[in-house]
């Protein structure tokens, strides 16, 4: 049944006792209250003062563009952003050499992000080189520049860390 595919795939010593594995706490039982030291706490400050953060200020009713060169197809982009006030609209967008006149393709599809709860973070594998562009969008918003701590990196394909397959 499901409780042997579960085993197979992640294994006894990774599952948690109710679905079958070996994994047990003491203190956090299935249905019952978690204490507080388990909770997530939101620190805006921390996120900000990691290494290679950076701060970008989007004015109302405007975009920016960080641009990262991909050299090597099956590069990782790797980004994680932090908005201090409000939400803001992203995107990853590839712009093709080969076709300057258009406005590029969109990897990542822009949405509205808000980071209240968490920072916002992805990984892309890259098939192409060239040049992606992290978009922040505040276009929507009339009255309220955005303040955004973020961080990206291209990731050579050499340098990724594979899961290794049993």
């Amino acid at each position: 049944g499901w409780q042997e595919e579960l085993k197979k795939d992640i294994g006894v010593e990774n599952l948690p006792e109710f679905l079958g594995g070996n994994v047990t706490d003491a203190q956090v039982t299935h249905g019952g209250t978690i204490p507080t030291k388990y909770y997530a706490h939101r620190d805006r400050k921390s996120f900000s003062k990691l290494p290679g953060v950076k701060r970008l200020v989007v004015n109302r009713r405007s975009k920016e563009n960080i641009k990262l060169e991909v050299d090597q197809p099956g590069s990782n982009i790797e980004w994680d952003f932090d908005v201090k006030n409000k939400d803001i609209s992203f995107s990853l967008i590839y712009e093709d050499p080969e076709n300057e006149t258009e406005d590029g393709e969109e990897i990542v599809p822009k949405q509205r992000v808000d980071t209240i709860v968490s920072s916002e973070s992805g990984i892309v594998k890259c098939e192409k080189p060239g040049t992606y562009v992290l978009q922040f969008d505040n276009s929507f918003s009339w009255m309220h520049n955005k303040i955004i701590y973020y961080y990206a990196s291209v990731v050579d394909p050499n340098d990724i860390i594979h899961e290794e397959d049993d």
